[in-house]
């Protein structure tokens, strides 16, 4: 891979084997995402960060959760899942020099469903980077499809999104069970 996105933030300490990796956030903390471009060419790159759900079935149905979520909302009107109007924002910047980007969320994974008590939906934060030509004047052009960068690269990572300090309480409880377990299994 050409380009490396990195989230600012622990992987979940405990995972299961058929799931992947995934990353416990905070609702309204900010989260660095680093972008590099491992050539370090010296043009001009272009990424789309999207907020979106993790699982196939969830993303077929991604408009009656937002319904579901707007509709709990105090105020739906100005409400928003990430500090701007829509799912995703796109950001150009140099491959010699890199980027990072800041993001926020205001959602949580419990919110996207109606029965209580269950596990909240998993999100995630998903990327795809390319390189931007531009013309003898400057401008970005689009990149046709006889060249080499002609489709993006994608990347992702799954998260869940708690209360304040709800991430690392997880995390620290993931680690204690782990710990247990791990005692268990030495003990047998």
């Amino acid at each position: 891979m050409r380009y490396t996105v990195v989230l600012d933030a622990p992987t979940a300490a405990a995972q299961r084997v058929e799931q992947g990796s995934l990353t416990y956030i905070n609702k309204g903390q900010y989260y660095n995402l680093a972008l590099t471009d491992t050539v370090k060419e010296d043009c001009l790159m272009e990424t789309v960060i999207r907020i979106m759900f993790h699982e196939k079935a969830h993303r077929r149905l991604a408009s009656t959760y937002w319904s579901h979520w707007l509709g709990q909302q105090a105020s739906p009107n100005t409400a928003r899942a990430i500090e701007i109007n829509f799912d995703r924002v796109r950001v150009r910047w140099y491959g010699q020099k890199g980027a990072t980007v800041q993001l926020r969320l205001n959602c949580l994974s419990t919110e996207f469903t109606r029965v209580k008590g269950v596990k909240g939906i998993p999100m995630r934060i998903y990327t795809e980077t390319r390189v931007v030509y531009e013309d003898a004047d400057g401008n970005a052009i689009a990149v046709s499809p006889g060249m080499a960068e002609a489709s993006p690269e994608r990347a992702f990572a799954a998260v869940k999104l708690f209360r304040d300090k709800g991430a690392e309480r997880k995390n620290k409880d993931d680690m204690r069970h782990r710990e247990k377990l791990m005692l268990r299994m030495r003990g047998k």
